[in-house]
């Protein structure tokens, strides 16, 4: 089943957000050891989620997270712009 959401931290988002936050987790955090906060010791969320942020989320029948996509206008401040800027051409 695919969501396609908006940023609600709040209110502690919806489960689908909340799988996607826990599987950025394991990979940048975990498995790649990248030196970043989780929340809660659980969550992977930067400051890209924001009110901006739009997210396709992949999950099972079962709600497990199987993949996703964080989307953000390019007039708005982005990874790829900030720290990556070097993977594109262009201003």
């Amino acid at each position: 089943m695919a969501h396609l959401l908006s940023t609600d931290l709040q209110r502690g988002g919806d489960a689908a957000l909340r799988a996607m936050f826990a599987a950025r987790k394991a990979v940048f955090i975990d498995l790649l050891r990248w030196d970043l906060p989780a929340v809660d010791e659980q969550f992977e969320i930067d400051a890209y989620d924001n009110e901006n942020a739009h997210y396709l989320i992949l999950v099972d029948g079962d709600g497990k997270h199987l993949g996703s996509a964080r989307l953000l206008p390019t007039l708005c401040p982005h990874i790829l712009g900030d720290l990556f800027p070097h993977l594109s051409a262009g201003p």
